[in-house]
């Protein structure tokens, strides 16, 4: 499958990089290929946990911002926050203990003078139907994302494929959830990265 088939811009910015954007929208993201290789397997290691649907992983996207026209966000890392699953597999934070978790592990990224990395956003693996946010991620986002150039990274783990991705964002103020402009494999050989080392 070509990416042109998949309606996506197929840049890599520089060769380590896969870069995602829509053109008319004020968001591109830039993935390093290590992060992908890393985080694909983060997702697949909570897919393989749980018999049939799979456990939903999460946690921070980290990288730079580079704010113009077009805000460019460079994701170098992440950091999981794993909720407890009191209410089954989905990563929804479902106590106190949950949000305190992501409270301070946001708190250690955020931006501060001389730090080069900080909170960009968040990711979760995504084993329900189609790709799209839940009434949760929406509120895990507005709660503590409030920069229109923070994104949520959606990473839909399958047994015998590449996963498939989304990134959503805020355009005027609100989240556009219901689906990606575009979804995309997240695999690093799909996006031109060659193979991982």
């Amino acid at each position: 499958m070509e990416l042109t088939d998949l309606g996506l811009d197929a840049k890599t910015t520089p060769k380590s990089a896969y870069r995602w954007e829509v053109p008319g929208k004020v968001v591109a993201v830039e993935f390093d290929f290590d992060v992908i290789d890393r985080l694909g397997a983060e997702v697949m290691r909570g897919y393989g946990a749980v018999p049939r649907r799979g456990l939903e992983v999460g946690g921070i996207l980290l990288g730079t911002v580079k704010k113009g026209e077009k805000s460019v966000l460079h994701v170098e890392d992440f950091e999981p926050v794993p909720f407890r699953h009191t209410n089954g597999p989905s990563y929804i934070a479902s106590d106190e203990q949950d949000r305190k978790r992501f409270e301070e592990t946001l708190e250690r990224w955020k931006p501060i003078p001389g730090r080069k990395l900080h909170a960009l956003g968040f990711f979760r693996g995504h084993t329900r139907e189609g790709i799209s946010l839940s009434p949760e991620d929406v509120s895990l986002f507005d709660e503590y994302f409030r920069d229109d150039s923070q994104v949520v990274l959606l990473v839909k783990p399958f047994a015998t494929r590449a996963p498939m991705a989304g990134i959503f964002f805020r355009e005027d103020g609100e989240m556009h959830g219901e689906s990606s402009y575009n979804e995309f494999p997240f695999r690093r050989r799909e996006l031109g990265g060659g193979s991982a080392e």
